[in-house]
């Protein structure tokens, strides 16, 4: 299993409900609002991925039902 971390970033950070749907689309992740020098609102951690591919299909598939609410997602992968 492989470490990914989902950095989110929203488009309307006051809209609570777009929020609450995208972070239910991880809802097998540890979830933790960003820092102020973070650049982004939200890190979503899991280890619920064997491969890199498969956190990189799951990015693709959350951008897709999440893209009217966030303004970017990022994913990245290690041990």
């Amino acid at each position: 299993m492989v470490k990914a971390t989902f950095e989110i970033s929203w488009k309307r950070p006051d809209d609570e409900e777009a929020r609450e749907r995208t972070l239910a689309l991880f809802s097998d992740c540890k979830i933790r609002e960003g820092k102020r020098h973070e650049p982004f609102h939200h890190a979503c951690e899991t280890r619920r991925h064997k491969t890199s591919k498969e956190a990189v299909d799951r990015l693709r598939d959350v951008l897709e039902k999440a893209k009217d609410d966030v303004a970017t997602i990022t994913v990245s992968v290690g041990r």
